[in-house]
């Protein structure tokens, strides 16, 4: 009886910490940035550029 009950709170532990591990993964949604670069996407040995970074997409 001892052994049943160890196996049934080993599962529901297995369980819950999936479902906690699980939830937030999903739920978070990771905003879109855009990068870019004022020269372009290629830059010479030793030539500078300034990026540019924002939100890609209608959002703005």
């Amino acid at each position: 009886m001892i052994n049943m009950k160890k196996r049934i709170f080993a599962v529901l532990m297995a369980t819950i910490l999936a479902t906690v591990l699980t939830v937030p993964a999903i739920a978070a949604e990771t905003p879109s940035i855009r990068v870019s670069s004022y020269k372009g996407s290629t830059l010479e040995v030793g030539e500078r550029s300034g990026l540019i970074i924002g939100p890609s997409g209608t959002d703005k």
